[in-house]
């Protein structure tokens, strides 16, 4: 059995991430309100309905053009979601539940 995913034991100590409280982060939303109170949402800054796929693209690329990249030194992956370390929880204004 590979339980190369299981938690370890020294995560377990005092100090990991796993005994931190998590913090809201707030780069996502207020990168996109940004880009949304320059750009318009329904509508673009020459009073033209936005086609909503290109509306979210635009919005997603200055997202990715001004988020703050983080790589951690334990990380097997390098990136996260968050600009809260070492735990944050990311907020989505852009989706909405049904």
């Amino acid at each position: 059995m590979n339980t190369a995913w299981m938690i370890s034991p020294a995560e377990n100590l005092p100090g990991s991430p796993l005994h931190i409280m998590p913090e809201i982060c707030v780069e996502r939303p207020k990168l996109l309100t940004d880009w949304y109170r320059h750009n318009g949402f329904e509508y673009d800054n020459q009073g033209q309905p936005w086609v909503p796929e290109l509306r979210q693209a635009y919005a997603f690329k200055h997202l990715m053009e001004k988020k703050k990249p983080i790589i951690a030194n334990c990380d097997i992956i390098a990136g996260t979601t968050t600009a809260k370390e070492p735990t944050g929880v990311v907020i989505y204004p852009d989706s909405r539940a049904p």
